[in-house]
């Protein structure tokens, strides 16, 4: 067999050397300068959204919230003897969209709504967790939920013929930002079985249950979170992320005295609507 061997003398070396210490310039160089030009896109982009939310469009004035308890009478002689146990939260966020302009127009005027980024964080696994739409007229009521599946879609109400011929049942909104959003929160079947006999026939249909079937509230405490989205009659989109402490306790008993209200009033700025760069 024939053998081949290759020698470099030390010009071969240096041209090789060189060649390659070119090549890490070039490629050191385009990053250097990409990274700069990345750099100079990030801010310009800044610049702009910042540019845009100078002046408040739609912004969040206040957060109410009413929680209770409730249970299901499974028992086919309906005698309290197998109860599922229930609690609940119903949302109610005001929105502002007359922070710079009084008057009504294409720029404050909502065309289409939506809420993503759903989460529910908790210290437990207790019960089953749903947020979704419900209808206001069941506001401090009970009503069983379905899941949201991530995304909540509004039907938006532009005039009173709309308003007539609207189902409530279905997440609605007025284009003029005159009604709230309206959600509910159900941390469904905390306790199943539960019987009368177990606390001497006293039963509560409202916060005062939790109490008697001894759930501990810390349990129940949650931080609920998602984004609205809105599209306004320019083809603007606006974005909001909320996170609302779900607290069921407080010095005076809490939920366990039947029902809780928490009014939130935001700051001015915390939860102004993000205007995007974009159309």
């Amino acid at each position: 067999m024939r053998e081949f061997s290759i020698g470099l003398n030390k010009e071969h070396i240096l041209i090789v050397v060189g060649i390659v210490m070119l090549v890490l310039l070039i490629v050191g160089y385009y990053n250097v300068i990409g990274n700069h030009m990345k750099q100079n896109q990030y801010s310009e982009n800044i610049q702009k959204v910042s540019e845009e939310n100078k002046n408040v469009v739609f912004r969040i004035n206040q957060i109410v919230l009413h929680s209770s308890a409730d249970a299901i009478d499974n028992s086919p002689e309906k005698n309290l003897k197998d109860l599922s146990i229930s609690q609940y939260t119903d949302i109610a966020i005001y929105l502002n969209n007359r922070v710079n302009n009084k008057d009504l127009t294409n720029e404050n005027t909502i065309n289409q709504m939506y809420i993503d980024h759903i989460k529910i964080d908790a210290p437990s696994s207790e019960g089953e967790k749903v947020l979704n739409y419900k209808n206001p007229f069941y506001i401090g009521k009970y009503k069983d939920l379905q899941n949201a599946n991530d995304r909540i879609d509004f039907n938006i109400v532009y005039n009173n013929k709309d308003n007539q011929g609207n189902n409530y049942d279905n997440p609605t909104f007025y284009t003029d930002c005159s009604n709230p959003i309206s959600l509910g929160y159900i941390n469904k079947n905390i306790v199943t079985n539960y019987s009368s006999d177990q606390n001497n026939n006293v039963v509560s249909f409202n916060g005062r249950i939790l109490q008697e079937a001894n759930v501990d509230l810390a349990n129940l405490n949650c931080v609920i979170s998602f984004r609205i989205n809105i599209i306004n009659n320019q083809g603007e989109k606006f974005i909001c992320d909320v996170s609302i402490p779900n607290n069921l306790q407080s010095p005076e008993g809490g939920i366990y005295t039947g029902y809780l209200i928490n009014v939130n009033n935001p700051s001015s700025s915390s939860y102004n609507f993000l205007k995007l760069n974009q159309k």
